[in-house]
């Protein structure tokens, strides 16, 4: 293991998703123009009413699961591994999704006054289900290491995706929406499942009742952690477009939700990272710890790097892009599109230290009640715009200490415990050029002038990945020398 096999799995996933984000543009552009703004807005509000019970029924259990199969003993171990995740998965799980069922009528008619949506949410409520059950068989993969394949999934699944909401919007209008994210998932379901069971050999073995309680308890340690972490996340997300709910029309929750879906898609580039430094990185840890640290730092780095990249072609092209795809009717999403991306950006970086440093050495204790303070109080934030009747504009402002203060706690935590210490001049003079790019496009620049402000980042980018190039030429032993490796934490 290596800092150039890491890279090789990232690329392979950073390519798919960025496939797929392709993919997925076109997908969101179909799904836009057949459904219009209000139809849009409709979906957007109950698919946030829907990761409310989503957020709870996840419990941290993908992601432990991931670790747990990763630095499983043998291969005879991995199949009880994933049985009795699914078993947690469904214990936690259908109480909710149940409950989201009978609920619908009092949340679409008492709680937001809009009837229609009512049929939707109990649709929702069977999507979170057989997604539920595909972020385990997800997860799975991604610990038995089958980076190729899990890659060359995603797009396959982008198209099965948009292939399923023509047919079913065509058929069924809003409702197609959530029938055909429910086709797509049973259809990647069957896909994942004959994947493990190649990977296993077809070989399955049922676990004992001891072992299931053994599992249950290691994947408890971290997906604790995990599922308050998501909580506070997941509600921070999905609070903007939950209270213009209470306040605002169709047309501001459709432009709202376009925005939101947008940052989104940004975020699955971190996504597709975290998915591979988690079970890498955690093995790395286990076995070569000495190199930890200097393949973490650098990685960061140069992902740090290619994120601001893409913000700058948005930032310099979002006036002239966001119209030509989604129409007209969506123009005002640019007028708080780059504070949003800056906010993912933040947020972004934060789920890069968390699963490639901090989750896989086992230094995570309190991070949930980090994310849970700042959160509450960016909420309480964005409440007081709402009751204010602020602008979207600020409400975007709004989330800004949900991100922030939690990077900077990240950051000292894997400089104190861990020794590593991002790089901080060129970094910091990249962050600082995004910054300007941002003012630029907030501002309403014209086109002439965002195009010449991406000039300067070039010859930065440009000496940051050459500085990359010619550490990697450094032998290993030279760059560790100087390491100190700190044992994981014990968790309660």
């Amino acid at each position: 293991m290596n800092q150039r096999l890491l890279l090789k799995h990232q690329t392979w996933s950073l390519a798919a998703t960025i496939l797929t984000g392709v993919i997925g543009i076109g997908t969101m552009a179909m799904v836009v123009r057949l459904l219009g703004v209000e139809g849009y807005g409709a979906v957007g509000l109950t698919v946030g009413v829907g990761s409310m019970v989503g957020m709870l029924q996840n419990f941290g259990i993908s992601a432990a699961t991931s670790r747990e199969v990763a630095q499983a003993e043998s291969r005879a171990a991995i199949p009880k591994i994933i049985l009795s995740s699914l078993l947690f998965r469904l214990m936690v799980s259908l109480p909710l999704v149940c409950g989201l069922f009978l609920l619908a009528e009092w949340i679409a008619v008492d709680l937001y006054q809009r009837p229609y949506i009512e049929p939707l949410i109990r649709l929702s409520a069977l999507l979170l289900l057989v997604q539920e059950l595909f972020s385990v068989f997800d997860a799975t993969l991604r610990g038995l290491q089958r980076f190729r394949a899990f890659a060359l999934l995603k797009p396959l699944a982008a198209v099965i995706r948009l292939g399923s909401l023509y047919f079913c919007i065509r058929a069924w209008s809003v409702s197609g929406w959530f029938l055909g994210e429910i086709l797509c998932y049973t259809v990647l379901l069957a896909i994942q499942s004959a994947l493990i069971l190649q990977s296993l050999r077809w070989r399955v073995s049922l676990p004992s009742t001891g072992e299931i309680q053994a599992t249950l308890r290691r994947i408890w340690d971290m997906s604790f952690v995990v599922f308050f972490t998501k909580i506070a996340i997941t509600s921070w997300l999905r609070a903007p477009i939950l209270l213009l709910g209470f306040v605002g029309g169709d047309a501001q929750l459709g432009v709202l939700a376009l925005g939101l879906q947008l940052g989104s898609r940004y975020r699955t580039i971190t996504a597709s990272v975290a998915a591979v430094n988690l079970p890498f990185l955690s093995r790395l840890y286990r076995e070569s710890r000495e190199h930890f640290g200097r393949i973490f730092q650098r990685n960061l780095e140069l992902i740090f790097a290619l994120l601001c990249v893409l913000l700058a072609g948005v930032f310099a092209l979002q006036k002239e892009v966001v119209p030509l795809l989604f129409g007209k009717d969506f123009l005002q999403v640019t007028e708080f599109l780059p504070l949003l991306l800056l906010v993912f950006l933040s947020m972004q970086l934060v789920n890069l230290i968390g699963s490639g440093a901090l989750y896989p050495t086992g230094h995570f204790r309190n991070l949930a009640w980090i994310h849970a303070g700042w959160k509450g109080v960016s909420c309480l934030l964005m409440a007081a715009v709402i009751l204010g009747k602020g602008s979207i504009v600020l409400l975007i402002l709004a989330m800004l200490p949900g991100t922030v203060p939690p990077l900077i706690h990240y950051l000292l935590r894997i400089r104190d415990r861990l020794g590593i210490r991002p790089g901080k001049r060129r970094p910091l003079v990249l962050f600082v050029w995004i910054l300007i790019l941002c003012a630029a496009a907030q501002a309403d620049a014209a086109l002439p002038v965002r195009l010449f402000l991406l000039l300067p980042g070039l010859p930065l980018l440009r000496a940051l990945l050459k500085e990359k190039r010619q550490a990697e030429m450094v032998a290993p032993e030279s760059a560790s020398a100087n390491q100190n490796p700190i044992p994981p934490e014990r968790t309660q």
